[in-house]
């Protein structure tokens, strides 16, 4: 077994106890941008986007810059039935659970709130700026 080997063996079996602060915080903030790499991360990455969905984007896009505005949140918030009921995926632990009322009240104006400050032109803050925020970098 090289040195190297040795090293890395050792690494592994390391109890937190024996770390210093510095390789302790090293492995937080490598633990921490992981886990956020896999929140934040696109899960349609490498995949094509369908010809009319592209269509229909670029319609959208047009029909927004020619002043042209879809449903208002008022007209979708009507179309969700009350109680809204969840979609479970196989295995869903929240199966047959329910969206409470003050809860889509909630979310839909979180979502205008959203729509008015996007409109305005303020964003959201991308997630190097998250991670820096956080001190992670």
């Amino acid at each position: 077994m090289t040195n190297s080997q040795k090293h890395l063996r050792r690494r592994r079996t390391t109890k937190v106890a024996d770390m210093t602060t510095e390789e302790l915080q090293k492995m937080i903030d490598s633990s921490v941008k992981r886990q956020l790499s896999q929140m934040f991360k696109d899960p349609d990455a490498g995949l094509e986007l369908q010809a009319d969905i592209a269509e229909s984007l670029l319609r959208q896009e047009k029909e927004f810059a020619e002043g042209k505005r879809g449903k208002s949140i008022e007209e979708v918030v009507a179309l969700i039935p009350n109680p809204c009921p969840l979609t479970p995926s196989p295995g869903d632990p929240d199966a047959g659970l329910e969206l409470r009322p003050e809860f889509i009240v909630s979310i839909t104006s979180s979502i205008e709130r959203q729509s008015i400050e996007y409109a305005a032109g303020k964003r959201g803050k991308s997630l190097d700026e998250v991670i820096k925020q956080l001190g992670l970098e």
